[in-house]
């Protein structure tokens, strides 16, 4: 199912999408370009997202209209992120069961001046912008709808905030 048909990274067909990177520790300067239409539909699998694990850096990337499923630790932009992300947003729809969010399911690393438009929902651990994290956030926000059943978070579910972040649905 590896990008086997034109179809992979959109919606049309009967295929799972795009696969997501596993494993990245390299560094991604988008240059502000935007990649339009990502889809994934990986509800049996948990770390979905552009990138599943992040341990390198991701700056200036946006995700536009992106539809995401998956069974958990799941974001638009990166699964698991123990790396750095900076001035990247991400639009569109996600739903998993746990701990997911529109930027990235689980922050264990940076995120910096970004941003998520994405409506979230699932059971518990949902956010706008991250599902759970301990890492840092600094000077982002989400402003996406975000429906739980057990727990979220307009922003980020669970975990911690640093400075200058937000969630607004004005």
């Amino acid at each position: 199912d590896r990008y086997n048909d034109p179809n992979d990274a959109t919606a049309e067909g009967s295929n799972n999408g795009f696969r997501p990177i596993t494993n990245f520790s390299g560094q991604i300067d988008g240059q502000y370009h935007t990649i339009e239409d990502l889809t994934i539909k990986r509800s049996g699998e948990y770390e979905s997202g552009f990138i599943a694990q992040l341990g390198g850096s991701i700056k200036a990337l946006e995700l536009t209209n992106i539809k995401v499923n998956s069974a958990g630790y799941a974001g638009g932009l990166v699964g698991y992120n123990y790396g750095n992300i900076n001035e990247c947003a991400v639009s569109g729809s996600l739903n998993a069961n746990e701990y997911s969010g529109g930027l990235v399911g689980i922050n264990d690393g940076y995120i910096n001046n970004s941003f998520s438009k994405v409506a979230v929902s699932g059971n518990y651990g949902i956010g706008g912008l991250a599902g759970l994290s301990y890492g840092s956030t600094t000077k982002s926000y989400s402003t996406g709808t975000v429906a739980f059943v057990d727990f979220g978070g307009g922003l980020i579910a669970e975990g911690s905030i640093n400075s200058d972040s937000f969630w607004d649905m004005d």
